[in-house]
């Protein structure tokens, strides 16, 4: 334990190597509070209780996370989400009577009023930046195995067909929200393919599908802002088509050819 603090409702939190815990009155005992991905495990150093009655952390020495108390709801600031230092002192966490919250690093000391940090609610619908086929990138009216897959722009038509021989693809995304971009989160599922959504950062932003069988699919993607909006979920259609030995028709031919072989050999004995 690093570090204790009581809010403003009287409620005592306390900094651990692997996040932040609360104390139960009831219970008389510690218990942690459910966090984020990006802060699970990680080490809180210090704790302060802002003038509006929120939670701050120094986080690994490197990042610094605001907690609603109310709500538990989460905003992380990294370095390269505006802060001047590249490391944050341990105990180089104060706040004094002018509501500014100060910060002590190996670089020298910044502050910053809560009032004037602006959450940013828009979260635009990600877009797929590229699609390979056999490792070749895919453009519009581009052939590949005797096969004219797209015609148009996939982020506007939102639908490909493809032949069985091109069933390997895979498919870069992105989203437009500039603001933090590195801290962008995206969740995807290739609906008939996928059991469940795979998450995913701005680190690893391309998803392969190899020996798909014939059928029809549907590939979603949403994005997340790095203050934790999420956009609307999009969705693009991929059609993979049957070979020819997989038709009705040629089950069919099969059948008839069987038949015909069945027949002359009975005819013969």
């Amino acid at each position: 334990m690093s570090d204790i603090v009581f809010d403003k409702s009287g409620k005592l939190w306390a900094a651990t190597r692997s996040g932040i815990c609360y104390f139960d009155k009831e219970k008389n005992d510690f218990y942690p509070l459910k966090q984020p991905e990006e802060l699970a495990g990680k080490w809180v150093t210090d704790l302060l209780v802002d003038t509006n009655g929120d939670l701050w952390l120094n986080v690994n020495n490197n990042s610094v996370a605001r907690v609603n108390v109310s709500s538990l709801d989460y905003n992380i600031y990294h370095v390269n989400s505006g802060n001047r230092l590249d490391y944050f002192s341990s105990r180089g966490f104060y706040k004094f009577r002018d509501s500014n919250i100060y910060l002590g690093g190996k670089n020298g000391v910044i502050y910053f009023s809560p009032y004037t940090i602006k959450e940013n609610k828009l979260s635009p619908e990600p877009i797929i930046t590229e699609i390979k086929i056999q490792n070749e990138i895919l453009v519009p009216g581009m052939e590949i195995n005797k096969e004219i897959p797209l015609k148009e722009d996939f982020n506007q038509i939102k639908s490909i067909d493809l032949n069985y021989n091109n069933r390997n693809f895979s498919l870069e995304f992105s989203s437009p929200s500039y603001a933090n971009e590195k801290l962008n989160k995206f969740e995807y599922q290739l609906e008939g393919f996928d059991k469940k959504w795979i998450s995913t950062n701005s680190n690893s932003r391309t998803v392969q599908y190899t020996n798909l069988f014939p059928g029809d699919y549907v590939f979603k993607i949403k994005s997340c802002n790095s203050d934790g909006h999420w956009s609307p979920i999009v969705s693009y259609k991929i059609k993979i088509e049957r070979p020819f030995w997989l038709t009705y028709q040629a089950l069919f031919l099969v059948v008839l050819f069987l038949g015909l072989v069945l027949y002359f050999v009975r005819g013969r004995f």
